[in-house]
């Protein structure tokens, strides 16, 4: 009996740890008109419980959200396409752990990570050509960079209109002590890419979405430390 009761405060120490372990920072369905979202830049908006950019033609469109960042990290968020890209060349993503945010229009975002996918025709650099998942490296608010190798194709069948159209979900996992970087697959949810940050990360204050040429809405953003 003495076994047994021991064995059952252990499982509830790991359980309870495990619980413990993993805290929910942002949970935000924008079914409120108050926001803790500073636009940087673009014409940003809440409407019908979604995040909105407008405008499609707008490059350096920006939006920032002040959340601390350390250890483990999972960022979820549902997106949609609305409009642009018809002249050949748009794209988003998402700046992670960013030292200093900046509320206005920029290239970079502070010291920080963009993970980015782009869509270019118009270009015969083979870094940039076609549909790519890209990662660039901010080190202030004027300089940012892709990270090479970091520019990879993605088949052309995820550009179906059906998933062009569709409300995708968006999930990534970054650990900040060893870089890894798990991009999780829309389409099956168990099966994740991963890579490696050319260097470990610390802390950061900020999280960042940002559009170029591409009207786009957002939804369900959930950030959780893991650990």
């Amino acid at each position: 009996m003495k076994q047994v009761i021991v064995f059952l405060a252990a499982l509830f120490l790991i359980v309870s740890f495990n619980l413990s372990a993993e805290s929910v920072l942002v949970d935000d369905g924008f079914s409120s008109k108050g926001s803790a979202w500073a636009a940087g830049y673009g014409d940003w908006k809440v409407q019908s419980g979604r995040l909105y950019q407008m405008d499609s033609e707008e490059p350096l469109a920006k939006i920032n959200l002040r959340v601390p960042q350390s250890g483990v990290m999972q960022y979820e968020f549902n997106a949609k396409y609305v409009d642009g890209g018809m002249d050949g060349h748009a794209g988003f993503g998402v700046h992670i752990f960013v030292d200093r945010a900046h509320n206005g229009k920029s290239w970079g975002n502070g010291d920080s990570y963009l993970l980015w996918l782009n869509y270019d025709v118009n270009t015969d650099n083979s870094k940039h050509y076609g549909y790519r998942a890209q990662l660039y490296k901010s080190t202030n608010h004027s300089t940012m960079k892709v990270v090479d190798p970091y520019s990879i194709e993605i088949p052309s069948s995820f550009l179906k209109r059906e998933y062009l159209f569709a409300d995708i979900p968006v999930k990534l996992r970054i650990d900040a002590d060893t870089g890894e970087v798990r991009a999780y697959n829309p389409l099956r949810s168990n099966y994740y890419y991963y890579f490696y940050l050319p260097e470990d990360l610390s802390r950061g204050s900020y999280f960042s979405v940002r559009t170029n040429s591409l009207a786009a809405s957002f939804d369900n953003v959930k950030i959780t430390k893991i650990q």
